[in-house]
Protein backbone atom coordinates (compact mmCIF):
# COMPACT_ATOMS: atom_id res chain seq x y z
CA UNK A 1 0.00 0.00 0.00
CA UNK A 2 1.54 3.08 -1.15
CA UNK A 3 1.66 5.94 1.75
CA UNK A 4 0.83 8.65 -1.35
CA UNK A 5 -2.66 6.84 -2.06
CA UNK A 6 -3.66 6.72 1.39
CA UNK A 7 -6.20 8.64 0.68
CA UNK A 8 -8.29 6.53 -1.90
CA UNK A 9 -10.41 4.13 -1.26
CA UNK A 10 -10.04 1.23 -2.99
CA UNK A 11 -12.93 -0.73 -4.25
CA UNK A 12 -11.76 -4.58 -3.35
CA UNK A 13 -10.21 -3.14 0.32
CA UNK A 14 -12.42 -5.85 2.31
CA UNK A 15 -10.41 -8.55 -0.03
CA UNK A 16 -6.91 -6.92 -0.26
CA UNK A 17 -6.98 -5.80 3.56
CA UNK A 18 -5.07 -8.40 5.02
CA UNK A 19 -2.03 -7.59 2.31
CA UNK A 20 -2.48 -3.65 2.95
CA UNK A 21 -2.27 -3.54 6.54
CA UNK A 22 1.31 -6.19 5.99
CA UNK A 23 2.39 -4.40 3.79
CA UNK A 24 1.87 -0.82 6.25
CA UNK A 25 3.13 -3.03 9.21
CA UNK A 26 6.34 -3.82 6.88
CA UNK A 27 6.78 0.11 6.63
CA UNK A 28 6.36 1.05 10.11
CA UNK A 29 2.90 2.66 9.05
CA UNK A 30 0.01 1.46 11.13
CA UNK A 31 -3.66 1.79 10.12
CA UNK A 32 -6.24 2.98 13.34
CA UNK A 33 -9.64 2.50 13.42
CA UNK A 34 -11.90 5.09 11.93
CA UNK A 35 -12.48 8.02 14.38
CA UNK A 36 -15.39 10.90 14.56
CA UNK A 37 -11.96 12.93 15.61
CA UNK A 38 -9.65 12.20 13.27
CA UNK A 39 -10.88 10.39 9.92
CA UNK A 40 -11.67 11.87 6.48
CA UNK A 41 -13.53 10.57 3.65
CA UNK A 42 -10.85 7.87 2.68
CA UNK A 43 -7.86 7.26 4.43
CA UNK A 44 -6.30 9.79 5.84
CA UNK A 45 -2.23 10.58 6.79
CA UNK A 46 -1.98 12.03 10.47
CA UNK A 47 1.34 11.47 10.66
CA UNK A 48 4.40 9.48 8.86
CA UNK A 49 3.59 6.41 10.74
CA UNK A 50 0.01 6.86 10.87
CA UNK A 51 -3.47 6.37 8.66
CA UNK A 52 -6.74 6.59 9.77
CA UNK A 53 -9.40 4.41 7.73
CA UNK A 54 -11.68 6.31 6.30
CA UNK A 55 -15.37 6.97 7.10
CA UNK A 56 -16.79 6.57 3.92
CA UNK A 57 -15.17 2.78 4.35
CA UNK A 58 -18.03 1.96 7.04
CA UNK A 59 -20.82 -0.12 6.09
CA UNK A 60 -24.29 1.68 6.22
CA UNK A 61 -22.50 5.17 6.41
CA UNK A 62 -21.84 6.23 3.15
CA UNK A 63 -20.57 9.69 1.51
CA UNK A 64 -23.15 12.12 2.95
CA UNK A 65 -23.49 10.76 6.09
CA UNK A 66 -19.40 11.25 6.41
CA UNK A 67 -19.27 14.24 4.70
CA UNK A 68 -21.92 15.70 7.56
CA UNK A 69 -19.37 14.19 10.22
CA UNK A 70 -16.41 16.08 8.47
CA UNK A 71 -17.90 18.98 8.11
CA UNK A 72 -19.82 19.49 11.41
CA UNK A 73 -16.14 18.59 13.04
CA UNK A 74 -14.28 21.43 11.06
CA UNK A 75 -11.64 22.09 12.67
CA UNK A 76 -13.02 22.25 15.82
CA UNK A 77 -12.52 18.38 17.76
CA UNK A 78 -15.79 17.14 19.25
CA UNK A 79 -15.50 17.71 23.07
CA UNK A 80 -18.04 14.95 23.90
CA UNK A 81 -20.95 12.92 22.68
CA UNK A 82 -23.20 15.31 23.14
CA UNK A 83 -21.73 17.79 21.58
CA UNK A 84 -21.54 15.55 18.66
CA UNK A 85 -25.09 14.58 18.42
CA UNK A 86 -25.84 18.80 18.75
CA UNK A 87 -23.70 19.81 15.96
CA UNK A 88 -24.57 16.85 13.57
CA UNK A 89 -27.27 17.18 10.66
CA UNK A 90 -29.31 13.99 12.68
CA UNK A 91 -31.20 13.48 8.86
CA UNK A 92 -28.30 12.62 7.23
CA UNK A 93 -26.31 11.11 10.42
CA UNK A 94 -29.61 9.24 12.00
CA UNK A 95 -29.57 6.75 14.52
CA UNK A 96 -28.42 4.14 11.75
CA UNK A 97 -25.38 5.72 10.71
CA UNK A 98 -24.51 5.50 14.48
CA UNK A 99 -24.47 2.78 14.96
CA UNK A 100 -22.38 1.86 12.36
CA UNK A 101 -20.01 4.50 13.29
CA UNK A 102 -20.36 2.90 17.42
CA UNK A 103 -19.58 -0.73 15.82
CA UNK A 104 -16.61 0.36 13.64
CA UNK A 105 -14.97 1.98 16.59
CA UNK A 106 -15.40 5.34 15.76
CA UNK A 107 -16.21 6.92 19.05
CA UNK A 108 -13.01 4.67 20.71
CA UNK A 109 -10.99 8.05 20.94
CA UNK A 110 -13.45 9.67 22.67
CA UNK A 111 -13.57 7.39 25.67
CA UNK A 112 -16.74 5.49 25.45
CA UNK A 113 -17.38 1.77 25.85
CA UNK A 114 -19.15 0.71 22.88
CA UNK A 115 -22.50 -1.02 24.61
CA UNK A 116 -22.96 1.83 26.46
CA UNK A 117 -23.55 4.27 22.97
CA UNK A 118 -25.41 1.47 21.69
CA UNK A 119 -27.80 1.27 24.42
CA UNK A 120 -28.07 4.79 24.86
CA UNK A 121 -28.59 5.58 21.08
CA UNK A 122 -32.44 6.67 21.05
CA UNK A 123 -31.84 8.58 24.26
CA UNK A 124 -29.07 11.10 22.91
CA UNK A 125 -31.13 11.70 19.84
CA UNK A 126 -33.94 12.15 21.60
CA UNK A 127 -32.39 14.08 23.47
CA UNK A 128 -31.10 16.47 20.88
CA UNK A 129 -34.86 16.75 19.62
CA UNK A 130 -36.15 17.53 23.39
CA UNK A 131 -33.99 20.37 24.02
CA UNK A 132 -35.04 21.93 20.37
CA UNK A 133 -38.47 21.38 21.61
CA UNK A 134 -38.14 23.18 25.00
CA UNK A 135 -36.23 25.72 23.44
CA UNK A 136 -38.63 26.15 20.57
CA UNK A 137 -41.78 26.36 23.62
CA UNK A 138 -39.55 29.38 25.76
CA UNK A 139 -39.90 31.30 22.30
CA UNK A 140 -43.40 30.18 22.38
CA UNK A 141 -44.04 31.27 25.57
CA UNK A 142 -42.25 34.73 24.89
CA UNK A 143 -44.00 35.17 21.95
CA UNK A 144 -47.27 34.57 23.53
CA UNK A 145 -46.41 36.73 26.26
CA UNK A 146 -46.09 39.42 23.61
CA UNK A 147 -49.41 39.05 21.90
CA UNK A 148 -51.44 38.90 25.19
CA UNK A 149 -50.06 41.97 26.11
CA UNK A 150 -51.23 43.56 22.56
CA UNK A 151 -54.53 42.18 22.93
CA UNK A 152 -55.09 43.30 26.53
CA UNK A 153 -54.58 46.69 25.12
CA UNK A 154 -57.22 45.31 22.41
CA UNK A 155 -59.80 44.58 25.49
CA UNK A 156 -59.11 47.81 27.45
CA UNK A 157 -59.70 49.86 24.15
CA UNK A 158 -62.85 48.49 23.38
CA UNK A 159 -63.94 48.77 26.68
CA UNK A 160 -63.90 52.02 26.80
CA UNK A 161 -65.61 52.61 23.40
CA UNK A 162 -68.13 50.67 24.58
CA UNK A 163 -68.75 52.48 27.95
CA UNK A 164 -68.67 55.61 25.78
CA UNK A 165 -71.34 54.10 23.63
CA UNK A 166 -73.57 53.49 26.48
CA UNK A 167 -73.36 56.25 28.25
CA UNK A 168 -76.13 58.80 28.21
CA UNK A 169 -74.22 62.64 27.32
CA UNK A 170 -71.50 60.13 25.80
CA UNK A 171 -70.62 61.16 22.50
CA UNK A 172 -71.54 58.92 19.04
CA UNK A 173 -68.71 56.59 18.04
CA UNK A 174 -67.02 57.21 14.68
CA UNK A 175 -67.61 55.02 11.45
CA UNK A 176 -63.86 53.77 11.78
CA UNK A 177 -64.38 52.86 15.61
CA UNK A 178 -67.42 51.09 14.81
CA UNK A 179 -66.00 49.16 12.29
CA UNK A 180 -63.09 48.62 14.49
CA UNK A 181 -65.12 47.15 16.88
CA UNK A 182 -66.95 45.14 15.01
CA UNK A 183 -63.17 43.54 13.35
CA UNK A 184 -62.25 42.98 17.18
CA UNK A 185 -65.42 41.69 18.33
CA UNK A 186 -64.67 38.30 20.06
CA UNK A 187 -61.11 39.40 21.28
CA UNK A 188 -59.71 37.28 24.37
CA UNK A 189 -56.08 37.00 25.84
CA UNK A 190 -54.46 33.13 24.73
CA UNK A 191 -54.51 30.60 27.09
CA UNK A 192 -51.17 30.83 28.75
CA UNK A 193 -48.45 27.80 27.59
CA UNK A 194 -46.58 25.67 29.79
CA UNK A 195 -42.79 25.29 30.11
CA UNK A 196 -42.06 21.36 28.85
CA UNK A 197 -39.71 19.82 31.56
CA UNK A 198 -36.34 20.80 30.38
CA UNK A 199 -34.89 17.28 29.06
CA UNK A 200 -31.85 15.73 31.10
CA UNK A 201 -29.06 14.01 29.15
CA UNK A 202 -28.11 10.43 30.19
CA UNK A 203 -24.57 10.38 32.28
CA UNK A 204 -21.91 8.24 30.00
CA UNK A 205 -18.94 7.20 31.53
CA UNK A 206 -15.77 7.91 30.15
CA UNK A 207 -12.49 5.91 29.74
CA UNK A 208 -8.81 6.55 29.30
CA UNK A 209 -8.81 3.42 26.88
CA UNK A 210 -11.36 1.24 25.55
CA UNK A 211 -11.31 -2.53 25.82
CA UNK A 212 -12.64 -4.31 22.91
CA UNK A 213 -13.75 -8.38 23.44
CA UNK A 214 -14.24 -10.90 20.37
CA UNK A 215 -17.30 -10.43 19.62
CA UNK A 216 -16.70 -6.69 19.64
CA UNK A 217 -13.51 -7.46 17.62
CA UNK A 218 -16.06 -9.60 14.71
CA UNK A 219 -18.43 -6.78 14.74
CA UNK A 220 -15.87 -4.37 13.57
CA UNK A 221 -14.61 -6.54 11.01
CA UNK A 222 -17.97 -7.04 9.59
CA UNK A 223 -18.72 -3.05 9.65
CA UNK A 224 -15.09 -1.96 8.27
CA UNK A 225 -14.20 -5.48 5.86
CA UNK A 226 -11.31 -5.74 8.01
CA UNK A 227 -9.80 -7.04 11.04
CA UNK A 228 -7.24 -4.16 12.67
CA UNK A 229 -4.23 -4.91 14.85
CA UNK A 230 -3.82 -8.05 15.77
CA UNK A 231 -6.64 -10.60 14.16
CA UNK A 232 -8.69 -12.41 16.53
CA UNK A 233 -7.64 -15.80 15.43
CA UNK A 234 -4.23 -15.43 16.66
CA UNK A 235 -5.24 -13.97 19.88
CA UNK A 236 -7.03 -17.25 20.16
CA UNK A 237 -4.47 -19.45 19.02
CA UNK A 238 -0.91 -17.92 19.93
CA UNK A 239 0.61 -20.94 19.20
CA UNK A 240 0.02 -21.18 15.78
CA UNK A 241 1.78 -19.40 12.87
CA UNK A 242 0.70 -16.75 10.53
CA UNK A 243 -0.10 -17.65 6.99
CA UNK A 244 2.44 -15.07 5.66
CA UNK A 245 5.16 -17.48 6.92
CA UNK A 246 3.73 -20.52 4.88
CA UNK A 247 6.06 -22.46 2.79
CA UNK A 248 5.12 -25.09 0.20
CA UNK A 249 6.79 -28.85 1.49
CA UNK A 250 6.69 -28.15 5.39
CA UNK A 251 4.03 -28.85 7.94
CA UNK A 252 2.44 -26.02 10.30
CA UNK A 253 0.20 -24.98 12.84
CA UNK A 254 -1.94 -21.69 11.39
CA UNK A 255 -5.13 -20.60 12.28
CA UNK A 256 -8.03 -18.06 10.75
CA UNK A 257 -11.38 -17.12 10.67
CA UNK A 258 -13.58 -19.13 8.12
CA UNK A 259 -14.65 -16.67 5.51
CA UNK A 260 -16.10 -19.55 2.68
CA UNK A 261 -17.28 -23.41 2.71
CA UNK A 262 -17.62 -25.68 0.19
CA UNK A 263 -18.88 -29.07 1.14
CA UNK A 264 -18.84 -31.97 -1.70
CA UNK A 265 -18.71 -35.31 -2.68
CA UNK A 266 -16.23 -36.17 -5.48
CA UNK A 267 -17.32 -38.28 -8.54
CA UNK A 268 -16.90 -41.75 -6.50
CA UNK A 269 -19.30 -40.42 -3.76
CA UNK A 270 -16.46 -39.53 -1.43
CA UNK A 271 -16.97 -36.43 1.21
CA UNK A 272 -14.52 -33.75 1.05
CA UNK A 273 -14.52 -30.32 1.50
CA UNK A 274 -12.39 -26.68 0.73
CA UNK A 275 -12.69 -24.08 3.45
CA UNK A 276 -11.01 -20.50 3.06
CA UNK A 277 -9.41 -19.05 6.29
CA UNK A 278 -7.70 -15.59 7.08
CA UNK A 279 -5.52 -14.64 9.58
CA UNK A 280 -5.10 -10.97 8.84
CA UNK A 281 -1.21 -11.74 7.39
CA UNK A 282 -2.42 -14.09 4.55
CA UNK A 283 -5.51 -15.72 3.22
CA UNK A 284 -5.20 -20.00 2.51
CA UNK A 285 -7.47 -22.74 1.46
CA UNK A 286 -7.44 -25.44 3.88
CA UNK A 287 -8.42 -28.96 1.83
CA UNK A 288 -9.54 -32.02 3.10
CA UNK A 289 -9.57 -35.29 1.16
CA UNK A 290 -12.10 -38.27 1.45
CA UNK A 291 -9.16 -40.55 3.18
CA UNK A 292 -8.97 -37.76 6.46
CA UNK A 293 -12.55 -36.27 6.19
CA UNK A 294 -14.02 -38.21 8.77
CA UNK A 295 -10.77 -38.24 11.10
CA UNK A 296 -10.33 -34.19 10.47
CA UNK A 297 -14.29 -33.42 10.70
CA UNK A 298 -15.42 -34.93 14.30
CA UNK A 299 -18.82 -35.87 14.42
CA UNK A 300 -19.13 -35.25 10.72
CA UNK A 301 -19.63 -31.58 11.35
CA UNK A 302 -17.71 -28.91 9.43
CA UNK A 303 -16.62 -25.18 11.21
CA UNK A 304 -19.39 -22.85 10.13
CA UNK A 305 -18.69 -19.21 8.46
CA UNK A 306 -17.13 -16.47 10.75
CA UNK A 307 -15.89 -19.33 13.12
CA UNK A 308 -12.08 -19.47 14.51
CA UNK A 309 -9.96 -22.66 13.90
CA UNK A 310 -6.64 -23.90 14.22
CA UNK A 311 -5.61 -25.96 11.30
CA UNK A 312 -2.42 -28.53 11.50
CA UNK A 313 -1.32 -29.57 7.83
CA UNK A 314 1.11 -29.43 5.08
CA UNK A 315 1.44 -26.79 2.80
CA UNK A 316 1.30 -27.69 -0.73
CA UNK A 317 1.14 -24.80 -2.05
CA UNK A 318 2.41 -21.09 -0.83
CA UNK A 319 1.54 -17.24 -1.90
CA UNK A 320 -0.24 -15.88 -3.55
CA UNK A 321 -2.64 -18.84 -3.31
CA UNK A 322 -2.19 -20.75 -0.16
CA UNK A 323 -3.23 -24.48 -0.08
CA UNK A 324 -2.94 -26.71 3.21
CA UNK A 325 -3.83 -30.41 3.00
CA UNK A 326 -5.55 -30.66 6.73
CA UNK A 327 -5.07 -33.16 9.04
CA UNK A 328 -6.08 -31.91 12.23
CA UNK A 329 -9.07 -28.64 12.63
CA UNK A 330 -9.60 -27.44 16.40
CA UNK A 331 -12.75 -24.84 16.15
CA UNK A 332 -12.94 -22.11 19.15
CA UNK A 333 -16.29 -22.41 20.14
CA UNK A 334 -16.54 -19.19 22.39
Amino acid sequence: MSVRSADMMPKDWAAKAPEYIVEAQELGVRIRPPSVQKSHLGFHIVSEGEIYFGLNGIRSCGKTASMAVINARANIPFQDINDFISRINTQKVNTKVFESLVYAGAFDTMGYLRQDLLENIQVLYDYKTNCQEYYERLQEIKNRETENENLVKIVERRNELKKLQLKKNGRELTTEELEWLQETDGTRKKVTLKVKELPTLPELTRHKSIPIDLIQMMKQQEYIGCFLGKHPARLLFPEAEALVNAYEGIKMVVCGMVSEIRDFKTKAGQQMAMLEIGDGTASAKVLLFPRDYQKVIRKGKLPAVRQMIKVTGKISKEAPVIEIFAETIDIHRG
